[in-house]
């Protein structure tokens, strides 16, 4: 592992523009990274797929949030009748 200010050094990496941080303490911070590029093309890969992954269940749980609300709407005008449902053992 090698630090930010090594790897820009040594491959001349146009420094990052970040709001609220000076370059003079970007270049402090201790971030570690594979020197491997394979791996990191790795890394990148698997972060990718676990993105996907996160977008997929949130469209899924906006879809069901739909859903509910429909539910919810037609419950309210009566569009669907509430059925009084007891359960024996439940007192």
């Amino acid at each position: 592992m090698i630090s930010v200010q090594e790897y820009s050094e040594r491959e001349a990496v146009q420094p990052l523009k970040v709001e609220g941080i000076q370059q003079s303490q970007f270049r402090k911070l201790a971030i570690s990274f594979p020197v491997d590029i394979k791996e990191q093309l790795q890394i990148k890969k698997m972060l990718n797929e676990l993105i996907i992954k996160i977008n997929n269940k949130l469209s899924y749980l906006n879809k069901l949030s739909e859903i509910k609300k429909g539910l919810m709407q037609d419950l309210l005008i009566g569009k669907v009748k509430v059925i009084d449902c007891n359960i024996k053992g439940a007192d």
